[in-house]
């Protein structure tokens, strides 16, 4: 299954202008916490600065926001959370190891989509997600 990273928030500065991010699930692995975490396959490779050292990233780990919710089931706008896989055994695991990968942000997906995902795309992201955790402005 494809999905569309359309949006992100408290994110990397460099993340917000790779948006929408096109993503090939490639299986779920349970971690620690929870069962569903699912590691995903970038379409382009994504640019990470990583505390002055420029690095490219693969792959992503993400999981359903919030408990109850299902990647799998993933509608129109679904809250994930997004880490980078920092050490490419980890799609041989059989579990996740948390040591392997850096939590990134918060974004929103949704079934690939490419032309809603231009049309969501923004850097001001930040007010439709705020607005979502009943934080900041909301948008009318």
């Amino acid at each position: 299954m494809k999905l569309n990273i359309t949006t992100v928030d408290y994110a990397p500065e460099d993340l917000y202008a790779q948006l929408p991010i096109c993503v090939e699930l490639i299986r779920e692995i349970a971690g620690e916490d929870r069962p569903d975490y699912w590691i995903a396959r970038a379409d382009e490779q994504i640019k990470w600065n990583n505390r002055g050292t420029h690095q490219s990233v693969d792959y992503l780990v993400l999981c359903a926001r919030y408990a109850g919710e299902n990647i799998e089931l993933c509608t129109d706008g679904l809250a994930i959370g997004i880490a980078y896989v920092l050490d490419e055994s980890v799609l041989n695991d059989e579990t996740l190891v948390f040591d392997k990968i850096q939590y990134v942000a918060i974004g929103l997906a949704s079934k690939e989509d490419l032309n809603a995902g231009k049309r969501w795309a923004s850097k001001d992201i930040a007010g439709y997600i705020n607005a979502a955790f009943g934080l900041g402005k909301k948008r009318r």
